[in-house]
């Protein structure tokens, strides 16, 4: 053997992974994906975020389209869930709210049924909210002057959607 093969032979080092590394982060792995994985799998609470969002959403919806069709619409709360209808007659004569709203989307009827996780502690339910024409919201016929405050326990955390009686606008 040549000296410049010894000398490289004896200078190099192997780099890489020392076994009590890889069993290491293969543990520390398993420790994050226990504790992370159950958290994707458990879909309740988006469910839940879901729902609140699809009805500030539908409120909104119905709001816009009373605006745009010149019809009167109406959003029917009740506890397991909620309807979109619009004004069959149109304003000739009192409404009739027989018509459901056609969803955006896929132009089936606009509703959703809540999950076992949300409840609607105020107002009194059920709820019929109008929009009107001109943009402004009725709480079940009559007129609202303020904010109409509809208060909502999804799993343990309070939100709120608030409907401004005479401007229409909702947040």
């Amino acid at each position: 053997m040549s000296s410049i093969s010894k000398t490289s032979y004896l200078k190099s080092t192997q780099s890489g992974f020392t076994l009590i590394e890889l069993i290491t982060v293969i543990i520390l792995l398993g420790i994050l994906s226990s504790i992370a994985l159950p958290r994707f799998f458990n879909t309740s609470s988006y469910k839940a975020r879901f729902a609140v969002d699809d009805l500030r959403i539908a409120l909104q919806l119905a709001q816009k389209t009373a605006v745009s069709s010149g019809c009167s619409t109406q959003i029917t709360i009740s506890s397991s869930q909620y309807l979109a209808w619009t004004d069959t007659n149109c304003g000739i004569g009192a409404p009739v709210f027989s018509t459901q709203l056609q969803h955006p989307t896929d132009s089936g009827q606009y509703q959703l049924t809540f999950p076992n996780s949300i409840s609607i502690t105020s107002p009194t339910l059920p709820v019929f909210v109008q929009f009107q024409p001109d943009g402004q919201i009725l709480n079940n016929g009559a007129q609202i002057n303020t904010v109409l405050a509809l208060n909502i326990n999804q799993d343990g955390t309070a939100r709120t959607i608030n409907l401004y009686g005479t401007t229409g606008f909702i947040e």
